[in-house]
């Protein structure tokens, strides 16, 4: 029987290939329906370090609460943390309670 898959890596880290303006380590950007953190500076056309797992502390939207285990999703546009779905993508799993005017919040990536 032929194997149907090979170990290649850990997976917490992924080489990410930049088709866009160059980002920083921090950025966060849209993957799919996912996000991921630039672990490194990555220029425009090159590739480079993206975590895609581990937690984060990130902006978030003020005016609401985010308890441990709530799906936390990506605003793009806002640059923050959301519970709302609408057409933001899957950031991950709130890692530690938000209060209400807390601006920002601990995300589990892609939980």
């Amino acid at each position: 029987m032929a194997k149907q898959a090979v170990y290649i890596q850990k997976g917490d880290v992924i080489d990410y290939y930049n088709a866009g303006s160059a980002l920083s380590a921090g950025d966060v950007v849209v993957i799919g329906n996912h996000i991921g953190v630039c672990a490194t500076d990555i220029g425009a056309t090159e590739t480079g370090a993206m975590y895609i797992s581990g937690v984060f502390k990130m902006a978030a939207v003020t005016g609401a609460p985010f308890a441990i285990g709530d799906v936390l999703y990506w605003d793009d546009s806002a640059n923050n943390l959301t519970k709302t779905a609408s057409s933001h993508k899957v950031a991950g799993m709130c890692a530690s309670v938000k209060e209400t005017t807390g601006a920002v919040a601990l995300v589990k990536l892609n939980a």
